[in-house]
């Protein structure tokens, strides 16, 4: 329901935020869930959204290594550690960012995203 809403925009993000946060509270092992909230949290504050990535990341991992009933988006640890990288380039730490990215492209992003996020500025660090 609440990613068809998303994908509707019939909530605001704060909104949005709100009813996936009680979600995760609920079933903190979806990553999907885990993954929406850290995006939509991206859209209000990036300082905020980096942990909530990171903590998708890792709840995607889990379930990647212990499988759970049901289908899961094996892409979303990736997603969730470029989500942070991008967070981190919003807020200019250079340092993170590239942290973030080489966790994503250790975890299978494709290396176009990867290269178009980190840039050459930072591939001479």
């Amino acid at each position: 329901y609440l990613h068809v809403a998303e994908s509707f925009g019939m909530f605001e993000a704060p909104e949005l935020v709100k009813r996936l946060a009680l979600i995760v509270q609920r079933a903190p092992h979806l990553p999907e869930a885990q993954w929406m909230l850290a995006k939509n949290a991206a859209n209000m504050d990036v300082r905020k959204a980096i942990p909530l990535a990171l903590r998708a990341a890792q709840v995607a991992r889990a379930v990647y290594d212990r499988p759970v009933h049901g289908a899961t988006d094996t892409t979303l640890e990736w997603k969730s550690y470029l989500l942070a990288a991008a967070c981190a380039r919003d807020l200019k730490d250079k340092r993170m960012q590239k942290e973030f990215t080489k966790r994503a492209e250790v975890a299978g992003a494709p290396k176009e995203l990867v290269d178009s996020l980190v840039g050459p500025a930072l591939e001479k660090r």
